[in-house]
């Protein structure tokens, strides 16, 4: 196997990693942010070529170049407007892709991470501190830059610990879940289970409404009675909306019976066994030791 073959190995492996609809929104912007980027250098061309054409004519007067480019209405464009445009490209394309995986899977990848990865390091410009020469040097790294998306994604899976986009949406789901049923400042949980109710402290607030950790939970018990992520069971939805009422029971459900919201703050829910109660416990919120 040469080079060529090795490499076009590994973008096949990355890419595997990734559903077809997956592909096929990566490659759309792909696109799209490869052409934007030709596109609008050819548009500086075109404007530097107009700039010295009008510049040539007015020549001998008082009047601006842009006189009849920017007009009475003010046309935003000039050069450093072009030239920000391109450079501003690369942060759009991370964006989108990050925000495409996070929001189809459910996922918090961190956007920040991997601009700090893959775009040069902006440095300082303010009053206290400015080095012409290395503003130069990162100007000159962004307009050099040529990302692709499986630049990107290799940093996505890079922050998922060798997990599978499902796998993390899970991970994160029941990390979310046991957060949400742990007291942070002494470690300590918020529930104990009875039977077959796990009852849960401090988890709505004095008008009887679940307070957002504790909707983390209700998330987590969604997809223990689905298996799915993202959606929530019609019996559930009522659970997030901005008043919720003292009791629920899921006729609907197979594993979960009822839940039932205190105004001290106690929200109980109610298996259908204690084995199914223990396995919530194990799964999602974390073993009491």
């Amino acid at each position: 196997m040469d080079l060529l073959e090795k490499f076009d190995a590994i973008v096949i492996e990355t890419d595997s990693r990734i559903s077809e609809l997956d592909k096929e929104y990566c490659d759309a912007h792909q696109q799209a942010y490869d052409d934007a980027r030709t596109m609008l250098a050819e548009l500086k061309i075109i404007w530097e070529t107009m700039l010295t054409s009008q510049k040539e004519k007015l020549e001998g007067t008082s009047d601006s170049a842009t006189l009849y480019l920017t007009g009475s209405d003010k046309l935003s464009i000039n050069l450093t407007s072009i030239q920000q445009q391109i450079r501003s490209t690369h942060a759009t394309f991370i964006d989108k892709i990050v925000r495409h995986f996070n929001g189809i899977y459910h996922v918090t990848i961190s956007e920040d991470s991997i601009e700090a990865a893959l775009l040069p390091e902006k440095p300082e410009r303010s009053w206290r501190r400015y080095n012409e020469e290395e503003w130069e040097k990162y100007e000159q790294a962004l307009d050099a830059l040529d990302l692709k998306y499986q630049d990107i994604v290799d940093r996505i899976f890079d922050q998922m610990d060798g997990r599978g986009l499902w796998e993390q949406a899970v991970h994160e789901l029941k990390e979310q879940c046991h957060n949400g049923s742990w007291n942070s400042y002494n470690e300590k949980p918020r529930f104990e289970r009875k039977k077959t109710v796990i009852q849960f402290s401090n988890s709505a607030d004095s008008s009887g409404d679940l307070v957002h950790s504790m909707k983390n939970v209700i998330r987590g018990l969604a997809h223990y009675e689905t298996g799915v992520i993202g959606i929530i069971p019609s019996d559930f939805s009522p659970l997030f909306d901005y008043h919720q009422h003292e009791s629920y029971e899921f006729s609907n459900c197979k594993k979960t019976q009822k839940i039932r919201i205190f105004r001290n703050g106690r929200v109980d829910i109610r298996f259908v066994s204690e084995e199914a109660a223990q396995t919530f416990i194990n799964e999602y919120l974390g073993t009491v030791y």
